[in-house]
């Protein structure tokens, strides 16, 4: 819970009220939570654990240049970096309008866990697009066709904080934003990719509730100015620094070698199945299709064989990738292996 008492400590500040929560969090019902609109910071404090002699965890918080370990030392003094991004377009599947980066500083300590993040250099602007904002997309982000009129991105400024990637960069529905992304600066195209809402079992610290990034932040704690690219941007590095776990999850997960699982002939009826197992539809190739990990990879088939499939005769092809190839059609291209028969093995 990210609180007032938390936020004077470590220099953050944020106004305290109280909102109506009407929903499971952490397997009991409550009337009331307590959250905190917060003012984004440029830099984030560090975060060191200890134990008290009741074994019990405490967290006090340092801002960087001033912390040392219990043992005398400092986690890796040279940060790793990854990028947020946040779009906003003229329609879902339209153009980019409102682009923000957020270039953040993560430390890691020798177990390989993140320790906090350090320093955040944000660059948000906008750009004309070859189409009008449709009404239903206005209505969200209330940018209008005139207030991008002759605006163009900085690409050689994204360029730049992109070269000082060495992780990935992350959205919160990358499969969204990264084609997007592609279209108008080929050099996302380049680095590896993450997805803050697919990529961590936000179930497990949460329960099951919707992981729209406005409700994740709720449950951290936190409220923001949501549907601009910037502050939404900004509170996703937010939400990633109050739930250190998780964003080590995303670590792991952005370090996965892939498999698009790719079901075609399925019979009309299995639908509902193939939905219900996180299956998308895709129109080129055609046929339902899902990312697992390789470790995953024979469970997923199975399911397919004796869930979907029945009687009839499992037709699935499988594409292997990197994080590099993630959340784009790329990952359909060369398939390694068809399975046609109803017995298979790996």
């Amino acid at each position: 819970m990210f609180d007032n008492d938390r936020a004077s400590q470590v220099g953050l500040s944020g106004t305290q009220i109280q909102r109506r929560f009407n929903g499971s969090l952490n397997g009991r019902y409550e009337d009331q939570k307590t959250i905190v609109k917060v003012d984004f910071p440029d830099c984030y404090p560090f975060r060191h654990l200890s134990f008290d002699e009741a074994g019990c965890v405490r967290a006090t918080w340092q801002w960087r240049n001033t912390v040392t370990s219990a043992a005398g030392g400092i986690e890796d003094p040279t940060p790793k970096r990854f990028m947020v991004v946040d779009t906003e377009t003229t329609a879902l599947d339209g153009e980019v309008i409102e682009l923000s980066c957020a270039l953040v500083d993560a430390y890691f300590g020798e177990d390989g866990k993140c320790t906090g993040f350090g320093n955040v250099e944000v660059y948000t602007g906008r750009r004309e697009p070859s189409e009008p904002i449709a009404d239903s997309a206005f209505r969200v982000h209330r940018i209008s066709n005139k207030d991008v009129a002759g605006k163009k991105l900085d690409t050689g400024k994204i360029v730049e904080m992109l070269s000082d990637v060495d992780m990935f960069v992350v959205a919160h529905n990358a499969e969204f934003d990264r084609p997007k992304l592609e279209a108008i600066i080929p050099e996302f195209a380049g680095v590896k990719w993450a997805c803050s809402k697919t990529g961590i079992k936000w179930s497990e610290r949460y329960g099951e509730h919707s992981t729209s990034q406005e409700m994740l932040a709720y449950h951290a704690g936190f409220y923001y100015d949501v549907h601009g690219a910037e502050s939404d941007a900004r509170a996703l590095v937010h939400l990633l620094w109050v739930c250190a776990k998780q964003f080590d999850d995303l670590v792991e997960d952005a370090g996965k070698e892939y498999c698009r699982v790719l079901a075609t002939n399925t019979p009309y009826n299995s639908n509902r199945l193939v939905r219900q197992a996180g299956y998308k539809w895709s129109s080129e190739p055609k046929g339902w299709y899902k990312d697992v990990s390789d470790n995953d990879l024979k469970d997923e088939l199975e399911y397919l064989r004796s869930k979907v499939y029945d009687s009839m005769t499992l037709k699935a092809t499988v594409s292997r990738f990197s994080a590099q190839d993630r959340f784009v059609s790329r990952a359909f291209d060369n398939p390694e292996t068809m399975y046609v028969k109803k017995e298979f093995s790996l």
